[in-house]
Formats: C-alpha cells, structure tokens, sequence
C-alpha cells in the first residue's frame, strides 16, 4: 500500500483542496458568463482603469491575501487584454511573488513590535513548530493554494524563516500563475 509522509500529506491535502476551490470558480465563471449579464457599470469602469486594478491587486497580495488572483485573470480577459493575456499574467505573477517578498519582510519586522511579541509567546509559540516542521510545505501550499499567500509569507518573516528558502519555495507561486491562467484561458474560449 502506498504511504504518504505526513509532511507530503500536508501539501497534497492542501494542494487537492485547492483543486476543488479553483474548479468550482471556473465552473462559476462558465455558469455566470453563460447564464448571467454579469456586467454592472462599476466592473466596465474598473476595465478602462488597469491602474486601479493593479492597486488593489497588490494592496491584496501584501495585506489580505483573499482575493483569488484568478479573478484579476478573468479581468484581464474582460478588459480587453486579450492580446496581451500571458504577458498580464506573467505581470500579475511577478507582482504576486514580489508582494510575498515584501510581506515576509514586513512579518519580519513585525517580530519587533512587543506587542506582537507578547502574542507571540502567548499564542503562536505552538504553531512556530509546524512551521518548522512543514517548512517548505507551508510556503509552497500557500503558493500554488487558496491558502493566503500573503499570511504566510508574515508568519514565516515573523518565526525568522531562512529568506533564502522561502524566496526559493515560494517561486511555484509562478507555477500557480501558469497553470490557473492556461486554465482560466481555456475556460473562457468554452462555448
């Protein structure tokens, strides 16, 4: 019988659940686009301002994390980028990983606030552990999943995850990009 370690089960777990979230937005996206008029005044203004759109993407990417990049995919699509979908992609991969970097060094500072110190000692001492122990684990989960990308990349700035790691594990964040875009892509020549 094939056994998993417990840390590659932590990432196909997540990696599996992540599958599942994105699945059902394309199916969202395909059922929206097929059934609905989705396309209130507010959505085409935000199509002629990329600016904007960028902004929040990124206030996104450093601060909540919650946002599933697909969707700034699907504007893109929509916005009249289509010509220029896999540069824009690429685009919104480089700022998705460079907005982890500044998170992880925004975590790391973080770890000098007494306050959060406290916290810390408080509450988060047990989870330092898992990040120990899945380490690599976590940063990739959260790249190529749902997970909040920009959460982890604090945690591991704040518990003084080795910079040289994280910036190496958390380049599949470029993977998710590829593969969700080409899938995001695909979706929309459907029909």
């Amino acid at each position: 019988m094939f056994r998993i370690k417990p840390r590659y089960q932590f990432l196909v777990n997540n990696l599996a659940k992540g599958m599942i979230w994105f699945a059902v937005l394309i199916i969202a996206f395909i059922a929206a686009r097929e059934y609905l008029n989705l396309n209130p005044a507010w959505i085409e203004a935000m199509y002629d301002r990329p600016s904007l759109v960028y902004t929040i993407f990124v206030l996104s990417e450093v601060v909540f994390g919650i946002i599933p990049p697909e969707l700034f995919m699907i504007w893109s699509l929509k916005g009249g980028l289509t010509e220029l979908y896999a540069v824009n992609v690429l685009f919104l991969s480089l700022l998705s990983y460079g907005a982890g970097v500044l998170g992880y060094f925004i975590g790391s500072k973080m770890r000098k606030i007494p306050l959060l110190q406290r916290f810390e000692e408080k509450y988060l001492l047990q989870y330092k552990s898992n990040l120990r122990r899945y380490g690599g684990y976590l940063v990739i989960a959260a790249a190529l999943t749902p997970l909040p990308f920009s959460a982890v990349a604090m945690a591991v700035g704040v518990f003084k995850y080795p910079f040289k790691y994280y910036v190496f594990y958390s380049l599949t964040r470029f993977l998710r990009f590829g593969v969700y875009g080409y899938i995001v892509w695909q979706a929309n020549t459907i029909g």
